[in-house]
């Protein structure tokens, strides 16, 4: 319905097995709709998500997984209890998809991966798979600074004017790429794991491209070569 042409890229077998973590990079709502087109899976997401009119609904029926990220109302007695909640998902087999960053960003880079979300995984011994998902192309531009708001939702963009703007796209590129699978017990503490998972992710990451980029790989503007 939205127009998203998207590619996978790796091997889909490593998709839909049980007890494992997704770890992925996060832009967009939209990525949660993408990911959810090629594999089952719940998602680790903020408070605040719950309490956005019925979008929040939507993702409680859909079984999110809401933890408190307002430093004002978390307590380590609320951060223990949502681990505890992960953790018992993840011993029963399930599948659940952290974006690590702990927010949507603006495409122009990784943030650092929060630390705490990786301590279930640890915990019940769980898989951990490594997924990089890349907007290229918005109605048939090369995805930019330029026409990335109309995708990306980050900082203090309203949701519903946002959602008219990617309602009215024709089309989107995007690509998920499927990168390792590996146990969490190779990994000492959860500060190896988030280090180690942001280096991978970044590796396969394209982020948006400015005007000057953007052109020379349309071929309208040509560099001197050194």
């Amino acid at each position: 319905v939205l127009g998203v042409d998207l590619s996978v890229v790796g091997d889909k077998s490593l998709l839909d097995r049980p007890n494992t973590l997704i770890v992925c990079n996060h832009m967009s709502y939209l990525d949660i709709m993408i990911l959810s087109s090629v594999m089952k899976t719940n998602y680790i997401t903020s408070r605040e998500v719950r309490e956005i009119p019925f979008f929040g609904i939507v993702c409680e029926l859909t079984g999110c997984v809401f933890v408190e990220r307002r430093k004002e109302i978390r307590t380590p007695e609320i951060r223990e209890k949502e681990l505890t909640h992960i953790r018992k998902f993840l011993k029963k087999g399930g599948s659940i998809t952290l974006f690590p960053e702990a927010t949507s960003t603006n495409g122009e880079e990784l943030l650092s991966f929060k630390k705490p979300m990786y301590g279930p995984a640890l915990d019940a011994d769980s898989q951990v798979l490594l997924l990089c998902l890349n907007y290229l192309e918005v109605d048939g531009k090369p995805f930019s600074r330029a026409n990335r708001d109309n995708v990306c939702w980050y900082g203090d963009m309203e949701l519903v004017p946002h959602m008219k703007r990617l309602a009215n796209l024709n089309s989107i590129k995007a690509e998920v790429r499927i990168l390792e699978r590996t146990s969490a017990s190779q990994f000492s503490d959860v500060n190896e794991a988030a280090e180690y998972s942001r280096q991978v992710i970044n590796k396969s990451f394209r982020p948006v491209e400015t005007g000057i980029e953007s052109m020379a790989r349309t071929g309208a503007l040509e560099l001197s070569k050194v």
